[in-house]
């Protein structure tokens, strides 16, 4: 079942405006390689792209919205999609999540989670960082030397 209308839809990417980046997800976003991330939301597209323009982050190479998928987060569905237009199985991916029913999508899609912020604490995600700053990526490994740990 979707809550989503259009009036809602209209209301929260007039809202978006507000949106403002993660701390270090620019910095983070611009160190991988453009072919290797991408953004799955329980929001419409109209609504993603909003806020990424907002928040002043890059359009991703794979944006998976709810209008993409039959059936949403819980559901592993986003994920599983946006690992194979990645070309990877999902278990090779890296999950960055700060919702419960995200962390679950990502878990039950077999991509290791990582929770994000005091919300990420709710989830069962094993690590969690307080933002994005100090992740590095470098030759195809991710580096949480540098993060605010939250949970290890």
């Amino acid at each position: 079942m979707s809550w989503s209308t259009p009036t809602a839809d209209r209301l929260e990417v007039q809202a978006a405006v507000t949106t403002t980046a993660l701390p270090g997800a620019l910095h983070f976003l611009e160190s991988l390689p453009r072919d290797r991330w991408a953004v799955v939301t329980s929001g419409v597209t109209v609504l993603a792209q909003a806020r990424l323009r907002a928040a002043g982050l890059p359009t991703p190479p794979v944006l998976i919205t709810a209008d993409e998928v039959s059936h949403g987060k819980p559901a592993p569905d986003g994920y599983r999609m946006a690992a194979e237009k990645l070309g990877f199985a999902p278990a090779g991916t890296v999950v960055f999540e700060d919702s419960t029913a995200g962390a679950k999508a990502g878990a039950a899609a077999g991509a290791t989670v990582i929770g994000v912020g005091q919300r990420g604490l709710a989830t069962d995600a094993t690590i969690v960082v307080r933002d994005l700053r100090g992740l590095t990526w470098h030759d195809g490994v991710l580096s949480l030397a540098a993060a605010d740990l939250l949970r290890c």
